[in-house]
């Protein structure tokens, strides 16, 4: 992984866009054989993801933040604010959540849902990819990449037929403040992960993605 990511990144910076990076990766695919294959839940996670940051005006700003350590917990963490992104199939807006995913940015913290649908015409995380190397900086692209292969490894490259589109309420956001948590627990419990309902929020709780450039300011 190292010789590819350190390999990549070179690449990048002497210009490779998009098509080149497909060709230069399935060279290394011998690499990530041990890769076991992702579930749909991962698939449909990294698209959100990458579907979120697309649609916003500066991708490079939100991509900043994008999983910046190993010890984050949500998906965005950037100084002002950040975004835990939920992908989902479902018309049920029901998602998992660690405690601390509702607590560590609760002030400052949003809920990203991204209601999609799989479809022939949509597009994949391949497509995903392309268009934002024409929006990024050598070095933000690089960074979309080798943490889309962090997640996907090899699969990455025989994603392009999992198309996926946005139902008609698409990306919504809610505060992260207006959902309840659970009290006090105690030291001796770790890893505490519960299902959060979202289907009972006022609707005066949601908000579009215009809401996400004041955010990143």
């Amino acid at each position: 992984m190292s010789q590819f990511l350190g390999a990549l990144s070179g690449s990048v910076e002497d210009g490779w866009g998009f098509e080149e990076f497909l060709a230069f990766a399935r060279r290394f695919a011998d690499l990530f054989r041990d890769t076991p294959d992702p579930s749909d839940e991962v698939i449909k996670g990294l698209w959100g993801e990458l579907r979120f940051v697309s649609e916003t005006e500066d991708p490079q700003a939100l991509l900043r933040g994008w999983h910046a350590s190993p010890y984050s917990v949500l998906d965005f963490e950037l100084p002002a604010v950040a975004f835990e992104v939920k992908s989902t199939e479902s018309e049920s807006l029901r998602f998992h959540f660690r405690d601390q995913q509702l607590k560590v940015r609760r002030e400052d913290g949003w809920v990203v849902v991204v209601s999609l649908y799989r479809s022939e015409s949509g597009v994949s995380i391949l497509d995903l990819l392309a268009r934002l190397s024409v929006r990024l900086s050598p070095t933000d692209y690089q960074q979309a990449l080798s943490k889309s292969v962090d997640v996907l490894g090899s699969a990455l490259l025989g994603v392009g037929h999992i198309k996926f589109d946005l139902r008609p309420f698409g990306i919504q956001l809610t505060r992260m403040e207006s959902l309840p948590v659970i009290g006090s627990i105690p030291s001796s419990v770790s890893n505490v992960s519960f299902i959060q309902d979202l289907n009972g929020l006022d609707e005066s709780g949601w908000r579009g993605l215009d809401t996400v450039p004041a955010l990143l300011r």
